[in-house]
């Protein structure tokens, strides 16, 4: 199919969290109980149509492991949008958030805008739940970054975030609240830690 304009976004996380089921989900709408780990970097697409164009989404699927984590780096810099995953039944998905934002913040051009989102994944898995959805609006709040909760294997909520960051990036509104800077952002924190004498 041809296309008008192609977005491209990155999802990361660590290791589990479903990236991979939540790409195939919304490009594929499959789920595969049977998935193996991703090793390195991947990437799906699919068209949608927003403002009466067709834009061709391409998602960057990539590995949670450490070894991996140099290589996708390098993809930050190609990225109009990132989406950091977390796993709603592993609280230490969850605390890694902190160093995933740091990571983007320290390896992109510090004068770029960038769309990000946090995603909470396995909703479905309520009974193992071992982070409050209060907790994912917290640091959504702390980072003023957009927070969705979804699930990869009964696909509730991920069309609902995908269209979020894609509407953001097309529509490219470099005052839009939801774009996040990361540079201002860093920027504030350490003026705060100088500010305060606790």
């Amino acid at each position: 199919m041809t296309y008008d304009e192609k977005i491209q976004l990155i999802m990361i996380g660590e290791s589990s969290v479903g990236k991979t089921s939540l790409i195939n989900r919304y490009t594929k709408n499959i789920f595969n109980t049977n998935h193996l780990e991703t090793t390195g970097i991947e990437f799906n697409s699919r068209e949608e149509r927003i403002n009466n164009k067709i834009i061709r989404v391409k998602i960057w699927d990539t590995a949670g492991q450490e070894i991996f984590h140099s290589l996708t780096k390098n993809f930050y810099r190609k990225a109009d949008g990132i989406i950091i995953v977390y796993d709603v039944t592993n609280k230490d998905s969850f605390d890694k958030i902190h160093d995933w934002v740091k990571s983007v913040h320290d390896n992109i051009d510090s004068y770029r805008e960038i769309h990000m989102l946090i995603v909470g994944n396995k909703i479905d898995l309520e009974e193992s739940r071992q982070v409050s959805k209060e907790e994912g609006e917290k640091i959504s709040k702390y980072f003023d970054i957009p927070y969705f909760e979804a699930s990869a294997k009964n696909a509730n909520g991920v069309r609902n975030f995908m269209m979020k960051i894609i509407k953001d990036v097309v529509n490219n509104k470099v005052n839009d609240r939801n774009s996040f800077n990361l540079k201002n952002y860093y920027a504030d924190i350490e003026d705060d830690k100088k500010s305060c004498f606790c």
